[in-house]
């Protein structure tokens, strides 16, 4: 029994919607950072985009990883026929400890505002507001895995990554046409939209009994549940941003705005496989329910097949077309920047083709190897951009992508095989049989 395989012509509609929603995102955020610098002044558009920044950071420090368990545990037992965990444990894990957490950063904000340091950037006030906006997006990211694990990619993909962003637009949007250009009012009207959209798919789920829900008798959740989770969200984050702090210390201010354009528009590459990642999660939960060893296979095969050839593509793209963006984007067309180009168009590339090794472990129940492989990886690549990119400057810091990609992806990879027999990265595409 393959469990984990889209099929036909329905898996390339569910992947084409996908990357509609996808590119619907992607444009909201550019929309939002547009409309508010034009609506905002320099200094209210500053503090937008921090509280904007710090609120997404600390939602997924907050969520103490319970998306990725929720989108491990619900598919894996329902394939098993399985009662879900307690009611009171999950409300206390999912919503009350990342109240408490958010909380306690909006009064620690506050009380470092209090003190009128001339680093502290928020006005006073600011730091509750992007304390209360990162709790009611932790609960996007949850409700999104909850409808991902049980319903639709579709719509999980709509209701964690688009709603938030709408509604801090609508918010946006709604109180400069009423004359409020109040950077701490827009936020809080995102959260009072995001709030109302909540309740509402909450009573949506109730009512059709898509929420799962244990027996008095079911098992608590354990910290021991969530720990690995919550820390491969944390060394997932790090090892996404590692390079671009580091470059600040050792490059300068302008190698690093040059690296970090060319990185954001490289990274252009990866968004068929964070598309798959959408598509496959709950089904490998699945597969591991029952056991199913080809349906793991079948399922690496796809998600290469739908992310690895759309990535040459892409890559091909950005390359052909580098001097018109590097022109458009003020970018010296110099060796040196070319360089980092080719260096982070490899990283990229070497990176979708070793597979979704990350998501193969927390998915299979072994967020453990992430975790590892996570920690090692963020530190030899810290190591590497401080000695090499302080001697041989920005391309060595671009070169610390392709380290920081195979430190996390070979050893997950290999570990993978070893227990299951199965090959996520892109060699299955010839070593596995003709099936699709």
């Amino acid at each position: 029994m393959t469990a984990a395989k889209p099929k036909g012509r329905r898996g390339l509609l569910e992947y084409g919607v996908l990357v509609l929603l996808r590119g619907g995102i992607s444009f909201s955020q550019l929309i939002i950072v547009l409309v508010a610098g034009t609506l905002l002044d320099k200094g209210d558009f500053g503090r937008f985009a921090i509280i904007y920044a710090g609120a997404r950071l600390l939602a997924s420090i907050a969520g103490f990883g319970a998306p990725s368990f929720l989108l491990k545990d619900v598919p894996f037992r329902q394939a098993k026929a399985m009662p879900w965990h307690s009611v009171k444990s999950a409300l206390a894990w999912f919503l009350a400890l990342p109240l408490a957490m958010c909380a306690a950063t909006g009064a620690a904000l506050e009380g470092i505002g209090s003190l009128s340091l001339p680093f502290y950037p928020l006005n006073p006030g600011e730091g509750a507001v992007l304390a209360t906006t990162a709790f009611f997006w932790s609960i996007a990211l949850l409700f999104g895995a909850w409808v991902r694990a049980t319903r639709s990619s579709m719509e999980a993909m709509f209701v964690s990554d688009l709603a938030p962003p709408l509604a801090l637009l609508a918010g946006l949007a709604g109180l400069w046409w009423a004359g409020i250009e109040n950077v701490a009012a827009i936020f809080l009207a995102c959260c009072a939209l995001l709030l109302l959209g909540q309740i509402g798919l909450l009573l949506i789920h109730a009512i059709r009994r898509w929420i799962p829900v244990g027996g008095r008798d079911a098992e608590p959740i354990a910290l021991k549940d969530l720990t690995p989770y919550w820390g491969a969200v944390i060394l997932q984050t790090a090892s996404t941003q590692i390079d671009v702090i580091i470059a600040g210390a050792v490059v300068g201010p302008v190698a690093t705005g040059i690296y970090a354009l060319i990185k954001r528009i490289t990274n252009i590459i990866a968004i068929p496989q964070s598309i798959v990642v959408w598509i496959l999660a709950p089904r490998v939960s699945r597969a591991t329910a029952l056991e199913d060893t080809a349906g793991l296979q079948a399922a690496a095969r796809y998600g290469t097949k739908m992310a690895f050839l759309p990535a040459l593509v892409i890559t091909a793209a950005i390359a052909v077309t580098a001097p018109f963006w590097f022109a458009h984007f003020e970018i010296a067309w110099n060796a040196t920047n070319i360089a980092v180009l080719a260096a982070l168009l490899f990283a990229n590339v070497f990176s979708v083709g070793c597979g979704l090794p990350i998501l193969f472990a927390t998915q299979t129940g072994n967020p453990g190897y992430a975790v590892s492989a996570l920690w090692w990886a963020n530190v030899i690549t810290a190591v590497w951009l401080l000695t090499a990119g302080y001697i041989w400057g920005v391309i060595a810091i671009a070169i610390g992508q392709t380290i920081m990609f195979a430190c996390i992806n070979l050893p997950v990879g290999r570990k993978l095989m070893a227990k299951y027999g199965i090959q996520i990265s892109a060699v299955n595409l010839i070593r596995v049989g003709n099936r699709s």
